[in-house]
C-alpha cells in the first residue's frame, strides 16, 4: 500500500532535481496510457518518495527502482482486475499545521 505518512520532508535542490529526472526517466519508459494516468504518476511519485527516503540520491537508480517497483504493482493491478478483484491503492495525505500556525 503506498501512502504519503505524516511525516515532514524537504529536500534541497540536488534531491529535487535527481527526483525530477527519475520521474520523467520512468514517465518516457512508460506506454503512452500509463504515463498519461494520474494514477500511475501519483504512485511514481510515492515511490520515487520512498525510495528517496531511504537514502538513494543517484537519479539512475531512483529511476530504475521505480520503475521496477511500479511494473510489478502495474502487473498485479492488472492481475487483480483480470480476476476480479480489483483493489483500490490508498493513498493518506496527512497535512500538519505550519510551526508558526502553533
Amino acid at each position: 500500500m503506498l501512502e504519503w505518512g505524516s511525516r515532514d520532508r524537504t529536500y534541497n535542490p540536488e534531491m529535487i532535481a535527481a527526483m525530477t529526472l527519475a520521474f520523467d526517466t520512468v514517465c518516457r519508459s512508460l506506454l503512452a496510457k500509463e504515463s498519461d494516468s494520474d494514477d500511475v504518476r501519483r504512485k511514481l511519485a510515492l515511490i520515487i518518495l520512498h525510495h528517496a527516503d531511504q537514502g538513494e540520491r543517484d537519479p539512475s537508480r531512483l529511476a530504475d527502482l521505480s520503475f521496477r517497483e511500479l511494473m510489478g504493482l502495474l502487473e498485479e493491478g492488472a492481475a487483480m482486475t483480470a480476476s476480479g478483484l480489483d483493489t483500490p491503492v490508498v493513498l493518506k495525505m496527512v497535512r500538519r499545521p505550519s510551526p508558526a500556525a502553533e
